[in-house]
């Protein structure tokens, strides 16, 4: 399996070099759960941005999940920041 994940991520990877917005999304699920290639928060946060500015709900949900708030900004610009997670988890223990 792992191989057949790294392939896929080779393949995402080009596809995203043609600014498709699907393998952007794609590409960001592949850092962010280390399918084929290691686990890097910041490198899923930018391929799900970059989707996101294209208009794929899923990367702008997977943006929402991860507490990175995305907000759209016009066709193809967004804001993001990263919400920290100690601030999160105060807020999710009553703190």
């Amino acid at each position: 399996m792992e191989h057949d994940c790294t392939a896929a991520a080779r393949w995402w990877r080009k596809a995203t070099e043609q600014g498709y917005a699907e393998a952007q999304y794609e590409l960001g699920k592949c850092y962010r759960y280390e399918y084929g290639v290691k686990e890097d928060r910041r490198e899923a946060v930018r391929w799900y941005r970059q989707a996101a500015e294209q208009g794929v709900s899923l990367a702008k949900d997977a943006l929402k999940s991860m507490g990175v708030k995305w907000e759209s900004v016009g066709k193809k610009r967004g804001v993001y920041s990263s919400i920290s997670y100690s601030a999160m988890s105060s807020r999710k223990a009553g703190r």
